[in-house]
């Protein structure tokens, strides 16, 4: 991990030199305002030769959904490379990330900003590993049922992932704490950053809450963020509340044991930078070319509601159809990531 800090200056733009070592060839921007009423996001990504791959403004153009990067945010991230067909990293040469630093109206301002990058290489073996930090959180630890429950998502899940060559390496924790919101949340942020700086700096922070009544009530996981960084952070983690998805008498069926691991591959997916294949608009939808294309709601459930990644469970009277499908460029999104090694 290279860490700095710098000054955006009057334009809000500040650049930060990464030269990656031989056999790296992944990387992991992120970057944090100091001061807290300010916002950043990720300008461009330039590689010797081949000039700026990616550019923000094009990502916004776009109803192709690669990365969340480019949006003014509270944190900004991109992981690069996002597809296999993106231009790579040279090593022993200079590449610039360029962040911009921005008031809470887009308004390019000076500013202080933290910013970190992570290199990854790639071993060429057939399986990597995702390190979780499974974080049992409050009652949750208490709950033998809801434990349990736990157990079989977190089988379900690597089941899932196991289609695309990824093995989870999971260790638990219990933490006790006040009410939590979702990593995305405007209020909250101390705690998850105080989450993520408590575990492994290398895994993902998978905390099981309890349900709360809090606003978000019917939103069974949250992702910090499209992709979500490494660094400790207010977006660095997920959120599940287990709870929302089983019976009224609270105990968690086989078939709600099923979506609580559906529903942590999906929000991890979020994390590891996957975005819905089609969003609930039918009119925007992921930058993979083997999810399929669809523009109205029978249609799209139709073709992708067994995706992993589709934006809602699709259920009838009878249950809901089990989301198990990712697809190869998803699976490449997912091993792309530098935390999956």
């Amino acid at each position: 991990m290279l860490e700095t800090w710098g000054w955006a200056g009057s334009n809000g733009r500040i650049a930060m030199s990464v030269v990656p070592e031989p056999g790296e060839t992944r990387l992991l921007a992120t970057a944090i305002p100091v001061d807290p009423t300010l916002d950043c996001y990720v300008r461009q990504l330039e590689v010797p030769g081949a000039g700026a791959v990616y550019d923000f403004s094009a990502e916004l153009d776009s109803d192709r959904r690669r990365s969340n990067a480019g949006y003014v945010s509270d944190i900004a991230t991109l992981n690069w490379p996002i597809t296999p067909s993106d231009v790579p990293l040279v090593p022993g040469r200079s590449h610039q990330v360029q962040f911009g630093v921005a008031t809470d109206a887009l308004v390019p301002t000076p500013g202080w900003l933290r910013m970190a990058v992570v290199l990854a290489g790639d071993d060429g073996l057939p399986t990597r590993t995702l390190a979780v930090d499974l974080v049992l959180y409050g009652r949750i630890a208490d709950d033998p049922a809801l434990r349990d429950a736990t157990d079989g998502a977190i089988e379900r899940w690597r089941v899932l992932y196991e289609t695309v060559g990824i093995d989870l390496a999971v260790t638990s924790r219990t933490l006790d704490g006040p009410v939590l919101p979702p990593p995305n949340a405007p209020e909250g942020g101390e705690l998850w950053d105080r989450i993520a700086a408590t575990g492994p700096l290398d895994a993902v922070h998978v905390v099981v809450a309890p349900d709360e009544g809090s606003s978000d009530r019917g939103v069974v996981g949250v992702s910090g963020d499209i992709p979500g960084p490494l660094v400790p952070s207010r977006r660095t983690g997920i959120r599940i509340v287990p709870e929302r998805l089983c019976g009224v008498d609270g105990a968690c069926g086989p078939a709600d044991v099923r979506m609580f691991g559906e529903v942590m591959a999906h929000e991890v997916g979020h994390f590891l930078g996957l975005f819905h294949p089609v969003e609930q608009d039918w009119g925007r939808w992921d930058a993979l070319s083997d999810t399929v294309e669809c523009d109205a709601l029978l249609p799209c459930e139709q073709a992708l509601g067994t995706n992993v990644m589709f934006p809602y469970p699709v259920c009838t009277v009878d249950g809901c159809v089990p989301q198990t499908a990712l697809t190869e460029q998803q699976g490449d999104v997912l091993t792309g990531w530098v935390g999956v090694q």
